[in-house]
């Protein structure tokens, strides 16, 4: 398919998100609100729309656009922070709504064609479209000291604020990422949440409301040369990579196997963890009462325990 016929096509599956945040500026006061625009893919003809998280987690309001220009009040089913990824419900009252075809981003490749659109800049109008290639896939990008989004897909379609939510699309007009501008201070690459990890979350928030993950209790960071240097921690020479244990919580699966604030965790099921968000993709894929074996460092000691992951 050209550019043009996938535009055409996937057009009415893109709509437009307009959120309003409270700003708070003192007690008492009724500030206004923050307005933000991004971009959303219809997932099904209930309404239910997949977008990014970082867009709608704390608005008051979200208001829906549509294609043909009908608005709509959306509610907030659920997002998840480790995907950066959001489902929201409009009521379209009888209005006629075109799902997006998701694909496979598990067969994407290096080099392949893609097409973003979305509603870049909050310019007046249609969404823009724009092209580029494939530059990496499975990449891990740190959003904060405290998240690392792992599996991601890099591209060359320019991306800015505004397409945050909408769709990276192969050369057949599947869906096969959700772009993202969390990650700022790029130049020339495009970030996109891999669909098959979008698809998977928001079937768990429309289910659930909530991603059902298994749970160490923990609060991570990633270790960092900065980090050690930081807090002096001694480590093997060797080891300059994991997961360090900022807060353990009380009676949690971590807390019970001995595990304390300062461990850094270095691999899970003999398979090495270097950051967060790797630690995030082994409890997406391992829910509440699945077994682990974690190894770690107190120190230049290693140890390593057997536990049962909790909610």
């Amino acid at each position: 398919m050209t550019a043009t016929e996938i535009y055409s096509v996937v057009r009415p599956s893109v709509v437009h998100i307009a959120v309003s945040e409270p700003v708070g500026i003192g007690p008492g006061v009724d500030p206004p609100g923050a307005n933000l625009v991004g971009t959303g893919i219809l997932l099904d003809s209930n309404g239910y729309i997949l977008t990014s998280n970082h867009l709608v987690e704390k608005a008051e309001t979200i208001i829906v656009t549509l294609h043909g220009g009908q608005s709509f009040f959306a509610e907030l089913i659920g997002g998840d922070v480790q995907t950066d990824t959001a489902v929201i419900r409009i009521s379209s009252n009888g209005v006629d709504l075109q799902p997006a075809i998701l694909g496979d981003s598990s067969e994407l490749a290096v080099g392949q064609t893609v097409l973003a659109i979305g509603y870049a800049f909050a310019l007046p109008g249609a969404p823009i479209i724009t092209n580029g290639i494939i530059s990496a896939t499975g990449v891990s990008t740190p959003a904060s000291p405290q998240l690392t989004i792992v599996d991601m897909v890099l591209h060359t379609a320019p991306i800015n604020e505004g397409n945050s939510g909408g769709p990276l699309l192969n050369d057949q007009g599947e869906v096969i990422g959700i772009n993202t501008a969390i990650i700022v201070e790029t130049r020339g690459i495009g970030f996109a949440v891999n669909v098959n990890d979008a698809s998977y979350v928001a079937n768990q928030l429309m289910e659930f409301g909530e991603v059902r993950r298994g749970s160490l209790g923990i609060t991570p960071l990633n270790v960092s040369a900065e980090l050690i240097i930081q807090l002096g921690i001694a480590l093997p020479h060797d080891v300059r990579a994991g997961v360090f244990l900022a807060d353990v919580v009380e009676e949690a699966p971590a807390f019970e196997a001995g595990m304390r604030r300062g461990d850094i965790i270095v691999a899970i099921d003999q398979q090495p963890v270097t950051n967060s968000g790797e630690l995030a993709r082994y409890l997406f894929k391992h829910g509440p009462g699945s077994q682990a074996q974690i190894t770690y460092y107190r120190g230049v000691e290693r140890h390593t325990v057997e536990l049962t992951l909790g909610e």
